[in-house]
């Protein structure tokens, strides 16, 4: 057997045996099963709009300012990381890289976000968490801001081309529950979107779809285009939302949800929980309005925080709170007041959005792109008390760590979530020292400059992307974005000396490390091959296995590994399909399997079978 083979063998016995060790490189060790929790855990994972690293108390806010004690609790129970930062400093690029656990900058949209009217952008042949966790039996949902795109082509504002045409959408990416505000806060739809359906909340809040084709004048939104002229309401024959109650509306949606999983009690779930708040208009509800004293953004703030104590209440309710983890985060930093009345006020007041960070939203500041980051696991007490962490983190990395948390049957193929790297092991470990996993992470702006962040270092490269000039919508940085500059974060948090004169190794070191992050796992990869057919016979079974239509490295060859009872079978084949003999009659098998390319001896493919039994032929047969 060759040691192509020999490998091969060993990682599906492996896959199949459970024998992968977790303790092994930590770059892996996320792609096999955690015994961390004695049963799934539900997963709630909360991406705040436009919360600034110096929104919350327990970021530094001032308590006299503005009250988060819900989002606190969370810190005081959990880890809070200082390090973390999001892939953009804008919306729709943190959303794609969170589920796709893939650097967005990847995809053909290098800049900007996608707009009210556009289509779904990640690519449905991707694997996503959300399409990960329902393959390992979660019931998966996501309420609130969705702004990822819908359908397969640009939509016009014509009613007519709306209906029927809001799928592709979340279904595609793994959930099996969608209720979104469909882009952002107060956006041209002025409706929700449900499983593909377009609606409203009408009398005793209850919902309406679509009342006719006619289109409504419903005056226009607080958005403008670039002449200056406001954005009007698409005018959907439905009633509109009425944005003071739409983080109230979410929240409730997403609570009658999870009480619905726990009424069916068949699988633990997996909510994608997505505020709108507090993202522009900015539009605190009746019961917080004067609540701060940082004007009507510390009142939202307190919208947000009310709505994460909802959530928190209906988990202790449900009796599932010991058994549900929890991660907080947003999905970039605040924006900077610029002609945005509500944050001039809260900063007059003294509320440091973004903390002490330099920039805001849209920038490559670290005020653009470090955002707070909770996680709450309900087995990882510490022994000390609340736990802080300045391991680097990046958003993609909640995809390895929820994988590697909860584990799964099958291996994943090399270009899935390729820019995450889990931090389990800081959360679960009592060492504040505990070595980190991650040692660089890049950033973007919404104009796509990158910065890479390494150590205490951060460079900035200060490079456009390619046809800039024809992108659509997207302003220019403002300021020294387009500049190549070196900051020291350790001695310069608010990023205020350029170092590159004085440090040029350095500044090449991590030109060097960017353009390789850039250059690696760069393509789409392959699509993956399908595992179409088990077909078992007498003392053997033919295992199916089909090509898409398919770009990058060729296929070498096929392998599976076959366990029933303690034994173990083997076979391997150069095309579809894979012949298994040996095997008794009557017992039950599963078989792993993968296919290999000429790019190295590693399965770039696995899947593992359903259950099977080989069948003797019948009496004349």
């Amino acid at each position: 057997m060759s040691s192509a083979l020999l490998l091969t063998f060993a990682l599906l016995s492996a896959l199949l045996l459970g024998g992968c060790d977790s303790t092994s490189d930590p770059s892996t060790n996320y792609r096999t099963r955690s015994s961390t929790l004695e049963s799934p855990p539900n997963i709630i994972v909360i991406l705040a709009d436009d919360l600034g690293y110096g929104s919350l108390n327990s970021y530094g806010a001032s308590r006299e300012l503005i009250q988060t004690p819900n989002i606190d609790s969370l810190a005081e129970n959990g880890v809070r990381f200082t390090d973390a930062y999001a892939p953009s400093s804008v919306c729709s690029p943190t959303r794609y890289g969170l589920l796709m656990g893939r650097y967005p900058w990847r995809t053909e949209k290098k800049a900007g976000v996608v707009h009210v009217n556009q289509p779904l952008w990640p690519s449905q042949e991707r694997m996503s968490l959300s399409k990960w966790l329902k393959a390992d039996g979660y019931a998966t949902a996501t309420i609130g801001k969705w702004h990822l795109g819908y359908g397969t082509k640009n939509h016009s504002e014509a009613i007519e081309e709306w209906i029927n045409t809001i799928v592709p959408g979340p279904e595609a990416l793994g959930f099996d529950y969608s209720f979104n505000v469909p882009q952002n806060h107060g956006d041209q739809t002025g409706v929700y979107f449900e499983n593909g359906k377009i609606v409203g909340f009408g009398g005793e809040d209850q919902l309406v779809g679509l009342r006719s084709t006619d289109k409504k004048d419903y005056g226009s939104t607080t958005y403008k285009w670039t002449d200056g002229s406001s954005k009007n309401f698409f005018g959907f024959d439905v009633p509109q939302r009425v944005d003071e109650r739409v983080t109230d509306q979410i929240t409730t949606r997403a609570i009658e949800w999870m009480e619905q999983q726990v009424e069916k009690n068949e699988q633990p779930f997996f909510l994608f929980f997505t505020p709108v708040a507090v993202h522009n208009p900015i539009t605190p509800s009746v019961n917080t309005s004067g609540t701060s004293r940082a004007g009507p953004y510390g009142d939202f703030i307190h919208d947000l925080d009310n709505s994460i104590g909802r959530i928190l209440d209906s988990l202790e309710q449900m009796g599932i709170a010991d058994n549900t983890i929890i991660i907080f985060t947003s999905d970039n930093g605040g924006a900077t007041p610029g002609n945005h009345t509500m944050q001039r006020l809260a900063i007059q007041s003294g509320l440091a959005i973004n903390g002490q960070l330099r920039g805001g939203k849209t920038s490559i500041w670290e005020g653009g792109t470090r955002v707070p980051l909770i996680v709450q696991i309900p087995s990882a007490t510490h022994d000390s008390g609340p736990k802080v962490s300045d391991t680097l983190v990046n958003l993609t990395d909640i995809f390895a760590t929820l994988v590697h948390l909860v584990g799964n049957d099958t291996a994943l193929p090399y270009w899935v979530a390729p820019d995450s790297i889990s931090f389990l092991p800081v959360i679960l470990s009592d060492d504040t020292q505990t070595k980190p996993l991650r040692t660089s992470t890049v950033t973007a702006n919404h104009a796509g400059i990158l910065a890479i962040r390494s150590g205490d270092w951060k460079w900035v490269e200060g490079v456009l992307p390619d046809a800039f000039d024809e992108m659509r919508g997207i302003a220019a940085p403002g300021g020294d974005q387009t500049l190549p500059q070196l900051y020291n974060l350790r001695e310069s948090i608010e990023e205020k000396t350029d170092v590159s004169s004085d440090y040029p190794q350095i500044v090449e070191q991590l030109r060097q490390e960017l353009e390789a992050i850039r250059e690696s796992k760069a393509s789409d990869g392959p699509n993956a091959p399908q595992l179409t057919g088990i077909r078992p016979g007498n003392g053997q079974v033919s295992i199916h296995i089909s090509l898409a239509d398919r770009s990058g490295p060729p296929i070498t060859g096929y392998a599976a590994v076959c366990k029933g009872d303690d034994s173990l079978f083997f076979g391997a084949s150069a095309a579809s399909p894979i012949i298994v003999s040996g095997l008794t009659n009557g017992v039950t098998y599963r078989c792993a399997v993968t296919a290999t390319n000429d790019v190295g001896t590693s399965p770039f493919f696995s899947a593992v079978t359903a259950p099977f039994s080989p069948v003797a032929p019948s009496p004349g047969g």
